[in-house]
């Protein structure tokens, strides 16, 4: 077939004839594709290439993906016509002198909804990952220009499939990478450093009270921590949150914390007195923030709790008291372990806390 249609190329008498008229209605009906099938492929096309392509530059600023990208674009281009439609409507409306309450209506209506979906909690539907070597991030590119600059695989649907598949083996490599190790990470701030007990499954961050220290930790939250979690270890889920001196600061800190990532349990010391009227409208802020209200008060009793089978964490409080305005509360000691090694054995104190004399050697 290839030998003949090269003959047909080269020789111009057989335009015209039966053989030449058979090779461009066969080729005619192999390119007729409904207009939806091929509207659809060319959005998978061009979502996957968008996607490839942001892929190395979000994993290293530590952007999680979301699995409602795709929905979002999908519904994003017919609502933003709808939108534009109906204010051009309304402003030349008002112009000319035409009733638009109708339009201005509809336009409420739909700002509202949309509003409303945008409000939807969708720390549920990201998932991040940790940033591999930078010569394995720097393939991703190299694999769509050959697929994009090649005769062969070029094509709406080859293209299409090799996108999905340098996809999918992208997103399986980074699954698993540095899946299975257990560490302890010190992210720096403020005058301290704030304390990640990563497990294969489960992940704790501790504050020993650097996160309250100044104003500007909720920006710290969003645009330092966050980031440093998900390239560090993949997660977008933290199990445990220790705090360790409560303000509203911290309060807040953390309640921004929960609506970008999923939060499962709060731990923080019980407090004697009577905290400003703002800093409790924080703390039952962050309450309403944290999934079911998992806020657990630390008392006179040590609290634990597993990782894994072979990690485990204790908070044990203290005799010594810390004196902060209007409250007072108990120091605390983080102490936790990983696959049951001396070596990995370390303790935390509440930044306020003062050792006695005589620990201090």
């Amino acid at each position: 077939m290839n030998i003949l249609i090269e003959i047909i190329r080269k020789n111009q008498r057989y335009k015209g004839t039966f053989v030449y008229k058979k090779y461009i209605l066969a080729n005619m009906n192999h390119t007729k594709i409904n207009p939806l099938t091929l509207w659809i492929v060319r959005f998978v096309q061009i979502q996957l290439f968008m996607t490839l392509i942001s892929f190395p530059i979000l994993v290293c600023w530590g952007i999680p993906l979301s699995m409602l990208s795709l929905l979002g674009n999908l519904i994003f281009s017919p609502v933003l016509t709808i939108f534009l439609l109906l204010c051009s409507l309304i402003f030349f409306g008002e112009l000319i002198g035409l009733p638009t309450s109708l339009l201005i209506r509809f336009l409420e209506y739909m700002s509202s909804w949309w509003c409303w979906l945008l409000e939807w909690p969708s720390n549920r539907f990201i998932f991040g990952f940790p940033k591999p070597p930078l010569y394995i991030l720097a393939l991703i590119p190299i694999c769509i220009l050959i697929t994009l600059f090649n005769k062969q695989t070029r094509t709406l649907f080859i293209s299409t499939i090799i996108f999905a598949i340098l996809l999918f083996l992208t997103l399986l490599f980074c699954s698993f990478y540095k899946k299975d190790r257990c560490h302890t990470i010190e992210v720096p701030c403020n005058n301290g450093h704030v304390t990640l007990i990563n497990t294969k499954k489960k992940l704790v961050l501790v504050d020993p009270g650097v996160i309250g220290q100044r104003i500007s930790s909720c920006s710290w939250i969003e645009y330092t921590l966050i980031p440093h979690i998900i390239k560090t270890t993949g997660k977008t889920r933290i199990n445990h949150i220790i705090l360790l001196q409560p303000n509203k600061v911290t309060f807040d800190a953390i309640a921004l914390l929960c609506t970008k990532i999923e939060v499962k349990k709060i731990y923080m010391p019980l407090w004697e007195g009577s905290m400003k009227k703002t800093g409790l409208i924080s703390f039952f802020d962050l309450k309403k923030a944290i999934k079911n209200n998992n806020v657990i008060r630390i008392t006179q009793k040590p609290l634990s709790f597993i990782l894994d089978n072979n990690s485990s964490v204790i908070i044990e409080p203290l005799e010594q008291k810390i004196k902060k305005k209007e409250i007072n509360y108990q120091a605390c000691k983080v102490t936790w372990w990983l696959k049951n090694n001396a070596k990995n054995i370390k303790s935390l104190y509440s930044t306020a806390y003062k050792q006695p004399k005589l620990l201090q050697t």
